[in-house]
């Protein structure tokens, strides 16, 4: 059996109130002294969490309203919330690292770890992105073996649905089960922590070789009920990283508290006050998730009966961005955020392209109140999965000089929209952003039914194991275009596929161009891993170099050596790269990445055909590819 790693905690120290800008006491507890700690008055437990920080380590404000607080405020906000209420704890939900902005992704996402560990977080679930730079990485993030190359992790991780993973020292486990929580008031809250069973479809496949992903939620009601019963904690609180609205219903009655993440969609579940309710096993149950980036601190506020040391009320609270941002910002934790900015600040602000007027975005879900969220929906079609698709159609060349039949992308790999800056300029920095995972560029040699599988795996079949969301929407480049008809079986909805204007042929072969972690069968793409491709001496990479920094130009350049060698009129291989280079990387200085073969590939898509692609894509961003018949 696994250890679990309970890591009992016997209480955090107050901290001193911050001489910096008052907080808003809307969400902060009643100051509970210890006179006030008797049996006849009840103990108040603020449980604060974040989730899907993804190196979102500053602030960000938009037309004069905080958006993201960044980690130095929160951290203000945590340790006045702890000095009112030394019965308050912090942990984090995963996802705290990978996909990141410039600022920590170029660092390697080291200052995001040194930021949260300022933060005094109690423990974080593993996330998806912990695993980004595979198993290796995570560890010496953990056990602290690689000092000069990544920073250690004060706070333990846990996965107590994951088996595995090892251990280390003196038989640690890399991740535990649980870590228990003594507060000052004496209550014992166990953190429970766990994650979805779609991980493998969602990492490079081979990432979680040796790994295996139980049912979480079968895990956390078994854990739950142990450490009830053998009176190890008084309270269960699950940290589950994964859809809190589809897992609310699903805990069981040991459970007082279910904190989630993953989709970036802040909710907040409870039978106090909350606008919607569902039913659970546990009549007080709440459950929060923060969001993501730091655009909410989420807060489970727990009343227990200090006699019975019941709960007796869950009330979740959304605590907003601009909310916290009032608090001023912990020094300590800014200091890390100023370092990291000076770091990464003069390779970011390389100009790759000129002349744009109009942002690239990701597919949007709008709420019935009319809210939306940058990137939340992945099942449509986006102006910037078309732009990226061409810069790859364009880009990735085979082995003989030509240019792949079809350009794909799967919209998780779009992390950020493209916006312009006000001059019309692109820079690097904002290029990495949109793409900031360490991944080569290569092809797949497909039969044409191959290619119209992969459209068909676009519909996921098990979202309890292959992924959470009902449909994962792949950008293509614009010489495909394809019909469908949702209401027909599985493998049947896909009803036409053009390829340059002629139907696809089933039998004939077609190559597609894309990142390898797509290739490779991610997000359970696996009609992509049939054809002849992976061999790792057959993946061509684009390579970052000055000439291709030079084409800043909206208009395709004539060809010459550094540039365009097609004019894009071809049938069946698309416009030409820059300059072929067979398993080329870029230089260390433009991207400090490890992990990957190819470092510094992650964001120069952009720069090696952003030109070309972009004019196409402008002229897709109000056209929808894939009509409904």
């Amino acid at each position: 059996m696994k250890g679990t790693h309970p890591c009992a905690d016997h209480g955090l120290a107050s901290a001193a109130a911050l001489t910096l800008a008052s907080v808003p006491a809307v969400a902060l507890a009643v100051p509970q002294d210890e006179a006030s700690q008797n049996e006849a008055s009840p103990i108040t437990l603020d449980l604060y969490n974040l989730t899907d920080v993804h190196g979102h380590i500053q602030q960000v404000a938009k037309k004069g309203v905080v958006r993201e607080a960044g980690l130095p405020a929160m951290n203000c906000y945590l340790k006045k919330a702890r000095a009112t209420n030394p019965n308050s704890s912090f942990t984090l939900l995963g996802d705290n690292i990978g996909a990141s902005p410039y600022i920590s992704g170029a660092l390697k996402d080291n200052p995001t770890i040194a930021a949260l560990n300022t933060m005094d977080p109690l423990a974080s679930t593993i996330g998806n992105h912990e695993l980004d730079m595979g198993q290796a990485v995570f560890k010496q993030r953990v056990d602290g073996s690689n000092p000069s190359e990544f920073v250690r992790a004060t706070f333990p991780y846990l996965g107590a649905n994951i088996e595995g993973m090892g251990t280390y020292g003196d038989g640690t486990p890399y991740l535990g089960d649980y870590k228990v929580w003594t507060s000052p008031s004496g209550m014992k809250v166990a953190f429970i922590g766990a994650i979805a069973q779609d991980v493998p479809y969602k990492l490079s496949p081979g990432t979680t070789a040796g790994l295996t992903f139980t049912d979480p939620i079968a895990r956390i009601n078994s854990l739950a009920a142990k450490l009830k019963t053998s009176g190890e904690a008084d309270v269960v609180i699950a940290m589950l990283d994964d859809d809190v609205k589809n897992n609310y219903t699903k805990v069981g009655k040991d459970v007082d508290g279910l904190m989630g993440g993953d989709t970036h969609v802040p909710y907040e579940f409870d039978h106090v006050n909350s606008v919607e309710s569902f039913e659970s096993a546990n009549p007080r149950l709440a459950g929060i998730a923060s969001g993501s980036y730091t655009d909410n601190l989420g807060l489970i506020r727990l009343m227990i009966d200090p006699a019975t040391r019941k709960v007796t009320s869950a009330d979740s609270i959304l605590i907003p961005a601009a909310e916290v941002a009032q608090c001023g910002a912990d020094p300590d934790t800014q200091a890390i955020v100023d370092q990291a900015e000076a770091d990464s600040k003069e390779a970011g602000k390389r100009v790759v392209a000129t002349g744009y007027t109009e942002p690239f975005r990701r597919g949007v879900f709008t709420t019935p109140e009319g809210a939306t969220d940058p990137g939340s929906n992945r099942g449509i079609e986006s102006s910037l999965g078309d732009l990226v698709a061409d810069s790859l159609r364009e880009t990735i060349l085979t082995p003989d000089g030509k240019n792949v039949d079809i350009g794909m992308i799967n919209a998780g790999g779009l992390r950020a929209d493209l916006v312009p800056n006000e001059d019309g300029t692109i820079t690097y920095a904002q290029t990495y952003e949109v793409e900031p995972f360490s991944n080569e560029l290569g092809y797949v040699t497909l039969k044409g039914s191959d290619v119209k599988d992969a459209l068909e795996q676009q519909w996921k079949t098990d979202l309890n194991s292959q992924n959470s969301r009902p449909m994962l929407k792949l950008g293509l480049s614009s010489n495909v275009r394809y019909t469908y008809d949702p209401a027909r079986p599985y493998g049947e909805r896909i009803t036409s596929v053009t390829i340059n204007g002629e139907p696809l042929k089933a039998d004939a072969t077609y190559t597609v161009g894309s990142v390898t972690f797509l290739l490779a069968g991610g997000d359970s793409f696996e009609a992509l891993t049939r054809g002849e491709h992976s061999r790792r001496t057959e993946i061509w990479t684009a390579i970052l170099s000055t000439p291709t920094w030079a084409r800043t130009r909206v208009r395709r350049p004539a060809p010459s050596p550094s540039a365009d060698a097609a004019d894009g009129s071809q049938s069946g291989s698309q416009a030409a790269a820059p300059t072929q280079h067979k398993n080329a990387k870029a230089p260390k200085s433009s991207l400090a990445r490890t992990g990957a073969d190819a470092e510094g590939l992650v964001g120069a898509l952009f720069v090696a055909a952003i030109g070309g692609a972009g004019l196409v894509a402008r002229r897709r961003a109000n056209r929808y590819q894939s009509e409904n018949k």
